[in-house]
Parts: structure tokens; sequence; C-alpha cells
């Protein structure tokens, strides 16, 4: 099915493909055999600090196993959202550690703790949340209930929505389900900031096999529940 809309009354609803075909700017399949994750769609290629191995079995052909102090990143407008554009970032990983884990961070620099960041992150087995880290937004942690260091790979998302008000709404997902949510007076200018896969603020992240990661940028890209929905579970 091709992009659609199907009116309600004075609402619309979009699928997967509407957003695919507006907002994804990037998407990295991980099939690479070797050196830097590369923008199947575009030439958003991303930069490997660390030593990863390639070809492990992924969700969908291979994956990228990262030991805990490899990520990739990017310092690209491309990736990064200024304050007026939602953003949405989805990437499936297969891991065993627990414990406290960065998952993925918009930084003013690689390793930076300084402001504006947001970061995704990981604490215990099954907690996650979202983190505006620019002193107006700690968001508390969520418990989706599933423990993500055991069943193989699972769906992970983090998203910002521009409001009627002009406020921003972040939001963190596991397997498309809403775990965590937080909310921002001034949205962030983050388009000078770079894109990280893999850790945030701290030196090391989870290990383990990453894959399919898509990022949305654009007014209006985070995607409906639905389409978060149907990321999730593209390759059920």
């Amino acid at each position: 099915m091709g992009a659609y809309e199907q009116s309600l009354g004075l609402a619309t609803v979009n699928d997967l493909a509407y957003y695919d075909a507006n907002f994804l700017v990037s998407q990295y399949d991980m099939n690479d055999a070797s050196g830097s994750p590369q923008d199947s769609i575009g030439t958003n290629h991303l930069t490997v600090s660390g030593s990863p191995t390639y070809s492990a079995t992924g969700i969908n052909g291979d994956a990228i196993t990262k030991p805990a102090t490899t990520y990739f990143y990017l310092q690209s407008a491309n990736l990064c959202p200024d304050a007026t554009e939602d953003f949405f970032v989805h990437f499936f990983f297969q891991t065993t550690t627990s414990g406290t884990n960065n998952l993925f961070a918009y930084l003013t620099a690689t390793g930076s703790t300084a402001n504006p960041n947001v970061f995704f992150q990981s604490n215990g087995d099954n907690e996650l949340r979202v983190v505006v880290q620019n002193a107006t937004v700690y968001d508390s942690w969520g418990y989706p209930g599933i423990d993500r260091t055991t069943g193989g790979f699972h769906s992970y998302g983090i998203g910002r929505k521009i409001l009627d008000d002009g406020t921003a709404e972040y939001s963190a997902y596991l397997n498309g389900l809403l775990v965590s949510m937080g909310y921002q007076a001034t949205p962030t200018d983050l388009s000078s900031n770079y894109f990280i896969l893999g850790r945030s603020v701290s030196s090391t992240g989870a290990a383990g096999e990453v894959d399919e990661c898509r990022v949305y940028r654009g007014v209006g890209a985070m995607p409906n529940q639905a389409s978060i929905t149907e990321l999730a579970n593209l390759y059920a």
C-alpha cells in the first residue's frame, strides 16, 4: 500500500509509507562488510569510532556487532533537527548487557557533556528514558516490563514532536510501546550537533548487534503510534 491519508472527521491518519516518503532522510541497513555504516538512501554515511565486527545475523540480513566502546556518528544538519522540526530515530538492537547503557544521542561533540544535548538511555534490564539535558527537561525512567537483554532483537525509538503551542514533546519507545515521555518549553536547535548511535555522554554504551536504523526529520516528521508499531514489526 502506498502513502495514503484517511480522513476521520477533522483528523488525518498517515501510514508508515507516508513518513518514509516525506521525512525519511537516512537509512542504515547495517549490511556493510567493513568500514562505516552506509546510508542506503542518501549520502549521510556514518563514521566509526572503535572496532566493530561485521556480518552478524541481523533482524533483516546482516547486522554490525559493536563492543561497548564502539559507536557511529556524523555531524550533519541532514540528520539533526533545528528548533522547529520533529525527529524520530528508530533502530533494532540485540544485547545481553544490563546496567546503565547509552543507546543514542544528539551531542554538541562526541563525548561532550556540554548543552544542548539529547540522549536515549537504558537502566537495568527493562528501564528506558529520554533526557533533554539543557537545564529544562530530565525525564523519569519508563518501565515497559520487557527484559530487553533476552529475546534477541528489540525495536528502539526516540522522537520529538513540536506541539501546536510551540513546546516540544520527547518520547521513547521499546517494541513499539511508549515507555517514557517529557516536555520542553522551548525546543532546542540541534542542527549543529552530532548524531551518535551507540552511546551518549559517557564513553561506553551497550555491547551487541545493531541493525536497520532509520532517521526521520522535518516539520511533521514524528510518526503516529500506528506507524511506530508498524516499524517495530517490520521484520516480525
